[in-house]
């Protein structure tokens, strides 16, 4: 494995395709085959004996979040400590690099993922699987604190949140979970948005999921405190709680893991979509009343409303919202496909949905995002496969224009009503 080293200068982001093959109005930006993923490491011993012990097992880096670099023309990529041999679990990659392998360099530094060397670096970032990025500049890290969770998890650190600033690099912020919102045994955090204006940066709300104990966390920033919202739609189907991997029927407990947040309302409140993985049902809630501790504490059990269905065999594995047209894209792992729905329409269902994308390469598209140019980014990383059948995946990132994504479909052609928040008192 050859030394790359890379230098990087701020830019505009634009997201432009590399020499893949598209899919429609999909664009090809990445693509790593199993053996692939390569890394920038400066110590090339070190990588080699790293390779050697088993510490990096190239097959097992499989990245599951995504979010665009606000000053450079960078993606951020989180690979999650699911089997051992995962060399870092926060990187950047280059967009732009000319390949569409393009090596991964770890965030902030190696020595900040190095979980098993003895650097003492003031501290360490265990397991991320998302990642986001607020308008303030400000990329938030959900860390779960443990490693090889497939194999034979081991709970090295609690749960905990970073929060970097993009211009410096330099770490704000870390929020240890305390136990009653995170539960190191049995809890496994998962997306995470955040509810923030470039005015009102000392002031954001994240939302967190919590997928295996279903819940929804809440951190507040003013007040660096945290808490847990359950609610029983925030569960499971029991009747759609498997799946095919292969051919065989695979149970498994995803519970809340697809959020997303819609624009500002009158109010100064905006919507929050949630639904389970193993679920076609969508449900919503105010943050309004998120943001209200003692509210959350009374009055969990009623925070969130039913909103509507999409398909039957619709299964939603990322959702964002576009908050110039209020068109929602979710990614449905059984359809191997990208939809969209439109958030004027005052009905969700089947009929106001459609399809941007299908194909095989979507295979489980894990992360959507939207980058400031108003182009969607997703990626497929075929993670059911993976976790099932222990054989290596492809991952693959591709990008395409809202405004051309939705043209012709129902989520262009919208009836003229104002969206409203939802869920008054």
């Amino acid at each position: 494995m050859k030394l790359l080293i890379i230098c990087f200068i701020t830019v505009t982001i634009a997201i432009e395709s590399n020499y893949g093959k598209d899919i429609g109005k999909l664009k090809k930006l990445f693509e790593w085959c199993p053996e692939n993923i390569e890394f920038v490491f400066k110590n090339q011993k070190l990588l080699k004996n790293l390779l050697a012990t088993g510490k990096f097992i190239p097959k097992n880096n499989v990245p599951t979040g995504i979010a665009i670099h606000p000053y450079k023309k960078e993606m951020i990529m989180a690979i999650p400590r699911f089997m051992p041999g995962v060399l870092s679990t926060l990187n950047t990659v280059k967009i732009g690099h000319g390949k569409l392998n393009a090596p991964l360099s770890p965030y902030p530094c190696w020595e900040a993922n190095d979980i098993y060397g003895k650097s003492k670096y003031p501290y360490k970032i265990i397991s991320v699987i998302r990642t986001f990025v607020d308008s303030c500049g400000r990329l938030w890290v959900i860390d779960s604190g443990y490693d090889k969770k497939l194999t034979n998890r081991t709970q090295i650190e609690k749960p905990k949140l970073l929060i970097f600033d993009l211009k410096t690099d330099k770490l704000l912020r870390i929020h240890n979970f305390d136990a009653s919102v995170a539960n190191t045994k049995n809890s496994s955090l998962g997306k995470i948005v955040v509810d923030v204006t470039p005015k009102t940066c000392n002031k954001a709300f994240a939302y967190i999921t919590d997928v295996m104990v279903p819940g929804l966390i809440v951190y507040n920033y003013a007040e660096n405190i945290a808490y847990r919202i359950e609610n029983n739609y925030l569960q499971l189907e029991p009747l759609k709680s498997s799946f095919l991997v292969e051919g065989k029927k695979i149970f498994a407990g995803v519970n809340i893991d697809s959020i997303c947040l819609s624009g500002m309302y009158s109010d100064r409140h905006r919507n929050l979509y949630a639904s389970p993985q193993l679920s076609n049902k969508q449900f919503i809630t105010s943050t309004k009343f998120l943001r209200d501790k003692d509210y959350c504490s009374s009055k969990s059990s009623t925070l969130f409303h039913y909103l509507g269905e999409r398909c039957s065999n619709c299964t939603p594995g990322a959702q964002v919202m576009d908050e110039k047209t209020g068109v929602m894209f979710y990614s449905d792992l059984n359809n191997n496909a990208i939809s969209c729905w439109n958030g004027d329409h005052s009905k969700f269902g089947p009929l106001t949905q459609a399809q941007v994308a299908v194909s095989t390469e979507l295979r489980y598209v894990s992360d959507l995002v939207l980058t400031k140019d108003r182009e969607l980014a997703a990626l497929s990383c075929d993670l059911r496969t993976f976790f099932y059948t222990n054989k290596g995946v492809t991952v693959r990132v591709f990008v395409g224009v809202v405004d051309s994504l939705i043209k012709g479909t129902v989520c262009q052609y919208h009836p003229k009503v104002s969206a409203s928040a939802c869920c008054q008192e």
